[in-house]
């Protein structure tokens, strides 16, 4: 049987400096954002989930996924070609590596140590464990309205 842990962190505003940008992330009130964090081995299922949810989905393995298929392309090419080559592929894969750096600045502000973990409104509702996003979500719901 599967367990399922949870923490309540206050609302806040989170500054996270990442390959050189700064991103800013505010809470809304209004909408529901969560944060999805896991790798290839434990996927989280976001069928069926409502269109006003913002979903961000970290896999936190697609950094060692990015570098190995860089480390293919280039493999036994000369050093000028493969220098070429890989500054090519840095620019086609450009917002998939900001994105996986950014999971991982994530996880460390969140001092997330288990996957999967699913993160509601920047930090006010944490679960850890569970693999189906719409259930997430209904428990979630739950929790704000017993909060009120």
């Amino acid at each position: 049987m599967k367990t399922i842990k949870h923490r309540v962190v206050k609302n806040h505003i989170v500054t996270l400096l990442s390959a050189g940008l700064l991103f800013a992330v505010f809470s809304s009130a209004h909408a529901m954002t969560v944060q999805v964090f896991t790798d290839t081995a434990h996927p989280v299922s976001v069928q069926g989930v409502s269109q006003d949810v913002t979903v961000a989905y970290y896999n936190l393995d697609q950094l060692q996924i990015l570098i190995g298929k860089m480390n293919a392309a280039i493999q036994g090419q000369a050093p000028p070609a493969a220098e070429f080559q890989a500054k090519q592929l840095l620019v086609q894969y450009k917002v998939t590596l900001d994105h996986a750096v950014t999971g991982i600045n994530l996880i460390h502000h969140y001092q997330i140590t288990s996957i999967p973990t699913i993160i509601f409104n920047q930090g006010a509702y944490q679960i850890v464990g569970q693999t189906n996003l719409t259930l997430a979500i209904t428990e979630y719901k739950q929790w704000a309205s017993e909060k009120k």
